[in-house]
């Protein structure tokens, strides 16, 4: 420090060098792209599904279902189109739970990851392989479809943490 009355004070500070790759680039998080497999977004809010298709334009395509009877039109008229299934867990009229019942008796081999609220677990429900909790981060999706789409794999984000068959 060096201070001079009526100049100012200047500041000198010395930070040691770091070799190896940054901290913000640690802790950017890998975007992965898909190959172009479909996936079904089932989610009633129209806002929801709209962000969710954009982050899942990177490799994806998305058909979007805005309830549990479109979901299971859609995997009726166009099952072995789909690769994996985001469903969401709070949808009126017809439950994710119970979506998730009657896309089994479907497609029991189908990938589902369920969206849900804190605290909801895996084994809550069978049949699906994932469960992350909202709000969920784009690199938390993205990882949870690419793992969802290659098992055996775990997915986790901040707010849960489910290992999958």
């Amino acid at each position: 420090m060096d201070s001079q009355l009526g100049e100012g004070t200047e500041f000198t500070v010395y930070l040691p060098a770091v070799e190896g790759p940054t901290a913000a680039a640690e802790r950017t998080p890998e975007t992965r792209t898909g190959a172009g497999e479909t996936i079904l977004v089932v989610e009633d809010e129209a806002g929801v599904r709209r962000v969710v298709r954009a982050i899942l334009r990177h490799g994806y395509d998305v058909v979007e279902a805005s309830d549990g009877e479109q979901a299971l039109r859609h995997v009726r008229e166009q099952g072995a189109t789909f690769a994996l299934v985001l469903l969401d867990l709070s949808m009126p009229t017809m439950s994710g739970g119970e979506v998730l019942q009657r896309l089994r008796s479907l497609t029991p081999d189908l990938p589902v990851i369920i969206f849900a609220g804190q605290g909801v677990r895996l084994d809550q429900f069978p049949g699906a392989t994932a469960v992350l909790s909202k709000p969920v981060k784009q690199h938390e999706l993205l990882s949870a479809v690419a793992q969802g789409l290659n098992p055996p794999y775990s997915i986790q984000n901040e707010y849960s943490r489910a290992w999958c068959r």
